[in-house]
């Protein structure tokens, strides 16, 4: 059962398709179903990951930090930590906290930036349309100097 699941989520991950919560959630948990073999299972999942489309980018993250845990349970030596953390994309991926810090870091200085400001708009038009995200759409707006309508547009 549990590796026609996996068979099945793989699918879609190579098919482009975005995952279901439930589905990006067996795929961060599928490896602690193995009694034997959890590390051969991890080697599968740390590359579905980062592949992985999600319905929303805050899911995405946190199920990226999510992987962090099955890493450091079923990872054999430091090194295969070390690897699979990259593997699955940890470094990169931001908790909301950070978001700021990223946002200036590619030079989105009070939300703009040559040439990028289209980008900006969609990630925090993805935020802001995502019912889990804890920012509104005026904290946002006040947070990158985009107007509520630029956000909520996306342009």
């Amino acid at each position: 059962m549990v590796k026609k699941i996996l068979s099945r989520i793989k699918c879609k991950i190579e098919n482009k398709e975005v995952l279901t919560k439930l589905e990006f959630i067996w795929l961060i948990i599928v490896i602690r179903t193995f009694e034997e073999n959890n590390f051969e299972i991890l080697e599968i999942v740390c590359p579905l990951i980062k592949m992985a489309k999600a319905e929303s980018l805050h899911f995405k993250m946190e199920m990226t930090f999510c992987s962090r845990y099955i890493i450091h349970k079923y990872a054999e030596t430091v090194d295969d930590i070390l690897r699979l953390e990259e593997m699955v994309g940890l470094k990169e991926t931001l908790r909301f906290g950070d978001l700021e810090k990223e946002i200036e870091n590619r030079g989105f200085v009070n939300g703009k930036a040559e040439g990028e400001t289209v980008g900006s708009l969609s990630v925090l038009k993805e935020l802001a349309s995502d019912p889990d995200c804890r920012y509104t759409v005026e904290e946002l707006s006040e947070k990158f100097g985009f107007t509520k309508e630029q956000i909520i547009n996306g342009k």
